[in-house]
């Protein structure tokens, strides 16, 4: 993942495979928009106390950096679930000016239809792109622990096979910034949810000094793997939130109250 440094907002692009032209895409930072802290600056989610005009704006100043409509967003509200969206070409717009249209109960989105924008929201929780080349297809997870645990990045896959035919070996993913093993301490709770949800993950707790720590990255990135991903095909950013929320909103590092930055893919 590689800033692009000729951006009107500062923003992140993955180094996608040659074949993917078609596929708009991007990270952004929590810098170049209308916030006040603490939501400063380029909050766009609507659901943590900022101002809904100023998320409207920073949006649109998004979309005009990205050369694509900002009434083709569609967005989720990210319970931190599995559930998956299957968007279609109605569900245009779904989420992209209010928050009552929004997917009220998924974490992930895909499609197969040009012309939209699928956009995940985070402050910690890493994103993670998947796009198929070869059936025309996209989607996008919000892969927070618990999102993690319950295996919404599996059934991202899992559905694109069913929905569009997609094979895991064609698949390319892309995991966004995220709080790294450095800063993601755990406690009880999480490991206990581990233990009994997703054993594959405790290979990724690491134990320093009688605490726990987590290397969530590396969980989606073995998820991802166990779904059928080549290793070669899979990009991790290595940007960790917390060490870097100068640059990113993270919730652990902000105290709780913060803004969301946004990973956002669409098929031209």
């Amino acid at each position: 993942m590689h800033p692009d440094t000729s951006s009107s907002v500062p923003l992140y692009r993955f180094d996608l495979p040659a074949g993917f032209s078609d596929i708009v895409h991007a990270v952004t930072t929590r810098t170049g928009g209308a916030g006040r802290a603490p939501f400063d600056s380029l909050n766009l989610s609507m659901h943590v106390g900022d101002d809904p005009q100023i998320v409207l704006h920073n949006r649109a100043i998004t979309a005009a950096a990205l050369w694509i409509d900002p009434a083709g967003l569609v967005v989720a509200r990210q319970p931190h679930g599995d559930l998956v969206a299957v968007v279609r070409r109605e569900d245009r717009g779904r989420g992209a000016f209010a928050t009552e249209t929004e997917f009220q109960d998924a974490d992930a989105l895909i499609t197969g239809e040009r012309g939209l924008t699928l956009i995940c929201f985070s402050a910690d929780c890493p994103p993670v792109l998947v796009l198929d080349p070869a059936r025309n297809a996209i989607g996008v997870a919000h892969s927070g622990w618990r999102g993690t645990v319950a295996g919404v990045v599996g059934n991202t896959v899992r559905c694109m096979e069913s929905e569009y035919g997609s094979s895991p070996a064609d698949l390319v993913a892309c995991i966004g910034p995220g709080i790294g093993v450095c800063c993601f301490e755990v406690g009880p709770v999480v490991s206990r949810a581990i233990d009994e949800r997703m054993p594959l993950m405790r290979q990724c707790v690491e134990l320093r000094d009688e605490r726990t720590f987590l290397d969530l990255p590396g969980a989606i990135r073995l998820q991802l793997l166990d779904a059928g991903l080549a290793e070669c095909n899979i990009e991790t950013s290595c940007l960790c939130t917390s060490c870097r929320n100068d640059e990113f909103f993270s919730y652990r590092a902000d105290g709780g109250t913060t803004g969301r930055f946004a990973a956002v893919v669409g098929m031209r």
